[in-house]
This record gives C-alpha cells, structure tokens and sequence, in this order.
C-alpha cells in the first residue's frame, strides 16, 4: 500500500506555500506513487481517475477532458502549467492537455479546482493544472 503524506505543501492556491487543507480552494495533489499505481498513460487519463470533477470528452476529432463541465474543442478553459510556466497560448489561450509529456518524467500534479482568474488570469476560468518535473 501507498503512504501519502495527507497534508503535503503546495503553492498554487494563493501563490504562496501552504499545507494542502489550509488551502482557499479545493485542490487534488497526484503524487509519483499515485502515478505510477494508476497505469494511466496519459496525463487525461490521470487527470480523470484521480480528480473529481475532471470527465473525458469526445468530440468528432479529438478525445478530450471537461473540467466542472466546462469544455471547449481546442482546451481554452483551463490553464496548465509546467514547472509553475505556462504552456496555453498567450493569444488564443488553447492547449493540447498533453504536450508530449511522459508520465515517467512527473514528479506531482497539483490541480485547482476551480476559478484561478483572480490569481492567472481569465485562462483559469475552470482550473489550473501544475505539472511538476523530476
């Protein structure tokens, strides 16, 4: 069995580091242990087993995910980060969810779920998506 750390530090709910049950809003931290236990393959599929409120979603071109039923074909509603950068596009404020991104390289996910525009901007109307490297 996996031993988490139930209250691990995080930064990105106010920007500022925090124990996870102090945080303003809700917050699923996915932990390398949790990671390499899922048998996920892609960061979509991790995102839909591990955080409540992430749903996969299929259109006529692309298999995507939905966050707090927010969707849109070329993701625009939420904000993904790597390493605390951002990766959507600053014009269009689209994304591909996995950018080619290995799971083996992830060190721990830290997702806001929820509205992040007060602290990243109008992109994180649905969530914000931290991908941390090893």
């Amino acid at each position: 069995m996996v031993q988490l750390n139930q209250n691990p530090m995080i930064k990105l709910a106010s920007k500022h580091p925090e124990p996870l049950n102090e945080a303003p809003v809700p917050v699923t931290v996915i932990t390398e242990d949790m990671i390499k236990n899922s048998g996920a393959l892609t960061l979509k599929e991790l995102l839909t087993l591990y955080v409540p409120g992430v749903t996969r979603i299929e259109d006529h071109n692309d298999i995507n995910i939905a966050i707090r039923g927010l969707y849109s074909s070329a993701p625009q509603k939420f904000l993904i980060l790597l390493n605390g950068h951002q990766l959507n596009s600053r014009v269009f404020h689209s994304t591909m969810i996995d950018y080619s991104i290995g799971l083996d390289k992830v060190k721990r996910i830290e997702v806001l779920r929820g509205a992040g525009s007060s602290l990243y901007g109008n992109t994180a109307l649905a969530g914000v998506i931290n991908i941390q490297l090893k």
